[in-house]
């Protein structure tokens, strides 16, 4: 423990409680002694005196000494002294540091014993008002240390003499924050010296990161004072520490004689230090919210609306936006086009005769899950059984409304698209085709107006059902997964020799990290070399001496492996996902050098390997690696992209979100927009030197800007910018405001649309909004305005692939319970970002949520639950390392300049926290009452229901969720004190529980530092969501070629889909061809990027499980099979084109038995009762595939949560066979020390 932090922690809990009435007594460590009446004075009371008296003595004595007239400085030595607040003041008596005197706490006085050969004796005194202090020894190359005078008011209106109070000795009580001070003012010695030296080069923030410290150490190499210094910190970045006392050192340069030199440099604006700024600030925040045309008219309606403005680009920056889509392949209007949808006419009773590609209306079931609706149902035939009647049985793919989705009953722009979704009639055998009412032309892959005009609907996306997710449109969409081939079940993940994957542990569920050691192809087994984790190696000699016992118990990094020589045989089918391992040597360790994202405690899958564990006279040893074992190989150490995406952050705050986007390696963000002045500059101090451009201002002042094509720096330009990150105020929607109607709420809900004008505006690649989940509550009085699913239906509209999940942040390494919304787009054909995979589990008493209901009454969004290699992070393993700095009042901790408090606590609620118990956890003001632990005035008289305030945190839980400020006494998220000091949480260790590394700063005074930590996303949730966004670019651009696709050619996004290809000529935007029908041989795979399509032909075989139908395909044999409940059909037809409109439809399908030329001809089985065996269902299913369907795939996405039963379900990442409720899968697995193999590592 610094000595900062040394000695309140022993006086906790000691004294009497008051009597119920009486006043509570000053604790003596912190508070002075002159604010007790008898308190005990280093001299008798005889001594003591007054400033005033003492200075009348001093002045006499020296006027009749023989000394020169012309000296008129006076020096008086104080020992045993005490620095606190003045008796008037609202810290009275209080123990306070010096460096708070010309910011924060300017009323201080002094006590102490004070000595001068111009005095007989020595005199005590007390309450001695503080004028100035004068810190002595800068430009001092010798001696590191520095001197420290205090001048008193009274001695300022002296006239003739300057008269100094010089400080020795501090009293025992006052010792240890006076020695924290001193390290203070010699850090202003050093800090102000290496501005003075750099004279004609200009300092920056970026200097105290790495330059300073070796400066000053080769400045005073060698001296055993400034090393004692150095050593308190142990870092080379002082960062924090100027910015934490980054006032004192302005006020202490402000004397200097050289001051106007030093305070030319740019590092105080960039700390923003006195006045200054190193951003400009823009133009006073527009009263209304600006919108682009489509986004006003999507929200409108909504209940804030009326502060919501439209605005059109001028007439050059339509011309680019346009562009710009037409480049990317979108194909949806930029407004509403007011078209309804257009119904054909009812078919003819005889002419109901249909073919695969056909898209049919059929009437909608009375009383079904979907209600009573009165608008058809459209399906897309992609198969068809012809029974002995010639009826036809159609097996179709659903198609659904905007208002069938989760966007529900919320404007949509267009009323004439409709979404193909992954929801078959298979499990229902199919309906008749004399059930259809009509048959609609289709426009695919098209807006009406860049194709067919007259066409009744046009489709570009598929609505996946599962995950309730609107994706591109690909070829093997247009066949349902039930009647896919199916490949078997080798591998999740198959792997070669040497790489590292995870293994579930059949006994607890817990993943473990392996490295693959061989495959047995012919057994269809894999043989893997274990690890173990080296917390769970105990007893071990050798390296244990030198290098476990180096480190405190229980704090070494939880994703450190130890490679051993025990290699097992396993089943491929338990391997579940690729993990990265990665060599280190203990002395990167020991001195905190792992390179990220390998210090990251496991997330994002990255694990660090040391050491090796052997066998040596039949005991195991454990010895340290000097390189990586050999057939392993390393994951990556520099994930960042060589040609990464282009980012716009808006709403970024302190760039939380932006950085650990940017550390996945996809991604660097050029510009930023913010209206805090800390927040801003805090993005600009954690930069690191990169061309980033700041806007400060309001969001819609930029956008405004841009719209009015002002080409001025730092507005980006349309086609600069390929990402866009948002983090949307959330007050507008969360359940802690008061008043959620008061116009400052409704101005922050407004700006959720402002992600979707810069999007609109933009056209990125990729976007990621970040909001509380409570936005996708329906508010009561307001059913019909359900925000989150317009939001969902406006960038649907903008013609974006989208996707959301809820992310809970201790599912990734975090220690915080922190529950956001995140809805992540991608432009047409790209890969969209998946939701990182857990590596982290939740904790045992959690309880999913989902985002809402479909209109069946499902819910959607639910989160998921399943096997993880790690258990949750504790506020124990994160913040437990952190000094014990007692009740905080000193505010002042050396080594962590950021663990203080938010905001001083006065003396009431800092004595009420030590009556808290620490046992049992989780003990809080209600249980302090109920045990009679608290009386007098420290009883709360209005506090009506207790709930959570001051209430302790676990040790072994989650730290409730960071807010914008802290409030020990809030009932509802009072929850923050430490588990066994008295007091709330402080800012570092909010910076832990947010995931913002160490070395990174966040600037300004306490209460602002917090309310960016609280504004910011979680840094371990954004980190995964970066390697999210890095494998979705990754996977485009291995489907795609080089990346240089992405750079966005002019044609780019008009090649023609192979799989809209028929006989004959067609045009499919804009492009003319002539092509050939599909190979059923052949299974063509679709690559896309924004339109552009290309194909490659793996053969296939199709089989049946009952019965072979030979069809002959241009001359060749192919089987197509179909299920035993399909027996009473006797002709098959299969998808071998697919029309873009009924009146081009391929006559390549039969439907009579007649075999036309490259077609499938019927099988002679035919069942001429068929027809009376036949059991009708009318009633579509859009829900998930049941699970008799869900067999038949190789994986599935979960469709719900916390059902109450234990029915297993595939999961979305893992695939693995999990439990959907709360299991126990965080017990240890024994550790495996003996038997292993005695030879030693490659």
């Amino acid at each position: 423990m610094p000595e900062s932090c040394s000695e309140e922690s022993e006086q906790i809990g000691k004294g009497p409680i008051p009597k119920r009435g009486e006043q509570v007594r000053p604790h003596p460590v912190e508070y002075s002694r002159s604010a007790y009446e008898n308190a005990r004075t280093p001299l008798p009371p005889s001594s003591k005196t007054e400033d005033r008296s003492l200075l009348f003595e001093l002045v006499r004595n020296r006027s009749s000494s023989d000394e020169p007239s012309g000296t008129r400085l006076i020096i008086v030595e104080v020992n045993d002294f005490e620095i606190y607040g003045a008796p008037s003041g609202k810290a009275a008596y209080q123990f306070s540091s010096l460096h708070r005197f010309n910011s924060r706490a300017s009323n201080l006085c002094f006590n102490g014993v004070v000595s001068s050969p111009l005095l007989k004796s020595e005199f005590y005194v007390e309450n001695v008002l503080i004028e100035d202090i004068s810190i002595e020894g800068y430009n001092d190359d010798e001696h590191p240390g520095t001197e420290v005078y205090l001048k008193s008011r009274i001695a300022a209106k002296h006239v003739d003499y300057d008269i100094w109070y010089q400080l020795k000795k501090p009293s025992m009580d006052y010792a240890s924050l006076y020695r924290s001070f001193q390290w203070i003012s010699q850090f202003g010695k050093h800090a102000i010296d290496f501005i003075d030296s750099r004279s004609g080069r200009a300092v920056h923030l970026s200097h105290f990161r790495e330059e300073f410290l070796p400066w000053a150490a080769a400045r005073f190499k060698g001296n055993e004072q400034f090393e004692a210094w150095a050593q308190k910190r142990k870092t080379n970045c002082y960062l924090g520490d100027f910015n934490a006392y980054g006032d004192f050192l302005y006020s202490q340069a402000y004397n200097l004689p050289n001051a106007k030199s030093i305070f030319c440099h740019p590092i105080w604006g960039e700390f923003l230090i006195g006045g200054k700024t190193a951003i400009k600030e823009q133009p006073q925040p527009l009263p209304y919210t600006v919108c682009t045309p489509l986004v006003y008219e999507c929200f409108s309606h909504m209940y804030f609306g009326s502060h919501l403005k439209e605005m059109s680009p001028e007439a050059s920056v339509n011309k680019e936006q346009e562009h710009r889509k037409k480049t990317l392949g979108f194909q949806q209007p930029n407004r509403f086009t007011g078209q309804n949808l257009r119904l054909p006419p009812v078919l003819p009773a005889g002419s109901r005769l249909f073919k695969v590609g056909d898209v049919v209306g059929i009437p909608p079931d009375e009383g079904g899950s979907w209600g009573n609706t009165t608008k058809e149902y459209l399906a897309y035939v992609q198969r068809i059984d012809t029974l002995a009647s010639g009826v036809q049985r159609l097996f179709v793919l659903w198609l659904y409304r905007p208002e069938d989705t989760i966007m529900l009953d919320m404007r949509y722009p267009f009323q004439d698209e409709m979404f193909l979704s992954d929801h078959c009639n298979c499990q229902k055998r199919g309906f008749l085709s004399s059930v259809v009412i009509r048959k609609y032309s289709v426009n695919w892959m098209s807006a009406p107006e860049s194709k067919d005009a007259n066409a009744n609907i046009f489709v570009t996306r598929k609505y996946v059902t599962t995950d309730c997710s609107f994706v591109s449109l690909n070829e093997e969409d247009f066949l349902c997964r039930c009647k896919q081939a199916a490949t078997p079940p080798v591998s999740r993940c198959k792997a070669a020799p040497g790489e590292t994957v995870y293994i579930q542990q059949t006994r607890n569920g817990r993943l473990e990290p392996v490295v693959v050691d061989h495959w047995d192809n012919d057994q269809n087994r894999v043989y893997v070399r274990q690890l173990v984790r080296l917390q769970e190696v105990t007893g071990i000699q050798g390296l244990a001496r030198d290098y476990l016992n180096t480190r405190r118990p229980g704090i070494h990094a939880p994703n450190e492996l130890v490679w051993t020589n025990r290699v097992v045989e396993v089943s491929p089918s338990s391997i579940q996902r690729k993990c990265h391992i990665r060599y280190f040597s203990i002395r990167k360790v020991l001195d905190h050098e792992v390179a990220m994202p390998y210090n990251r405690r496991g997330n994002g899958d990255y694990w660090f390997i040391t050491s090796h564990l052997t066998v040596v006279d039949n005991q195991p040893y454990l010895e340290s690696l000097n390189r990586a074992p050999t057939p392993m190989k390393e994951g990556p150490i520099n994930l960042k992209s060589s040609q990464p995406l282009k980012g716009l952050s808006i709403f970024s705050g302190g760039g939380n979100l932006d950085r650990g986007l940017e550390e996945g390696g996809a991604v660097t963000f050029t510009q930023a927009v913010d209206i805090s002045r800390e927040a801003v500059h805090t993005q600009l101090a954690n930069s690191k030197g990169k061309n980033l451009q700041i806007y400060f201002g309001s969001v819609d002042n930029y956008l405004k800007l841009v719209l009015e094509g002002k080409d001025v720096v730092p507005l980006a330009r349309i086609g600069d910018i390929q990402f866009i990150a948002a983090g949307s105020p959330c007050p507008g929607f969360s359940t802690m405001q008061k008043d959620p109607y008061s116009e400052q709420s409704l101005r922050n809900a407004s700006h959720i649309t402002t992600f979707c004008s810069f999007v609109d505006l933009y056209r990125p690649l990729y976007g990621i909004l970040e909001n509380v989940v409570s936005m996708t509550n329906i508010r009561k009085g307001h059913e019909d305005e359900k925000v989150f699913s317009q939001l969902v239906a406006c960038l649907v509209a903008l013609g974006y692939q989208a996707n959301y999940y809820i992310m809970d942040a201790w599912n990734y390494s975090s220690c915080q319970s922190r529950r956001r919304l995140f809805i992540s787009i991608a432009a047409p054909g790209l890969e969209l970002i998946q939701p990182p995979p857990h590596t982290h589990s939740h904790p045992d008493w959690f309880k999913g949520r989902s985002l809402g209901k479909l209109p069946t009454g499902q819910p959607f969004g639910c989160q998921e639950y399943y096997p993880t290699p790690f258990t949750c992070t504790t506020a124990e393993q994160a913040i437990g390392d952190l000094p014990n700095i007692g009740s905080g009042f000193q505010q002042i901790c050396v080594e962590y300049p950021d663990h203080r408090l938010s905001g001083r606590m006065n003396q009431r609620d800092r004595e009420l926290m030590k009556r808290i118990p620490v046992t049992p956890v989780a003990m809080g003001y209600k249980e302090a009452l109920s045990l009679g632990l608290l009386s007098g005035s420290l009883i709360k008289a209005n506090k009506k229901v207790p709930g959570k305030a001051f209430r302790r945190i676990p040790p072994t839980g989650p730290i409730p969720t960071i807010m914008t400020q802290i409030s020990p006494q809030d009932n509802r998220t009072g929850d923050i004190i430490h588990w066994e000091q008295p007091r709330p949480t402080t800012v570092m260790e909010a910076r832990r529980a947010q995931g913002i590394p160490d070395d990174e700063v966040i600037l300004g005074a306490p209460r602002d530092q917090w309310r960016i930590i609280g504004n910011g996303v979680d840094r371990n949730v954004s980190f995964a969501l970066g390697l999210a966004l890095r494998q979705a670019v990754e996977k485009t651009h291995e489907v795609n070629g080089p990346r240089a696709a992405l750079r966005l050619t002019a044609e780019y996004g008009k090649v023609k889909p192979d799989f809209l290809e028929q006989q004959g000529s067609s045009e499919v935007m804009g492009v003319h061809t002539t092509t050939k029908p599909l190979d059923l041989r052949t299974k063509t795979t679709m690559r896309k990027l924004s339109g552009v399509v290309i194909t490659s032909k793996t053969t296939i075989s199709w089989t049946s499980r009952k019965e072979t139908i030979g069809a002959n395909v241009n001359g060749s044999k192919t089987t197509q099979g179909h299920d035993e409940e399909e027996e009473d059909s006797n002709t098959i037809s299969e998808p071998t084109s697919f029309s873009s409109s009924p009146n081009s439809i391929s006559e390549s399908s039969s439907v009579s038995g007649a075999n036309t030329g490259g077609t499938l001809s019927h099988c002679a089985d035919e069942h001429p009762s068929a027809q009376s065996t036949i059991v009708f269902h009318t009633e579509r299913h859009r829900a998930a595939l049941t699970a008799a369907a869900s067999k038949r795939r190789s994986s599935e996405v979960v469709d719900g949560f916390g059902d109450g039963s234990n029915k297993k379900k595939r999961t979305r990442h893992s695939g693995l066979q999990a439990e959907f409720a709360p299991l126990r899968w965080d017990k240890k697995p024994e550790t495996l020390l003996k038997g292993l193999a005695s030879r030693s590592p490659s």
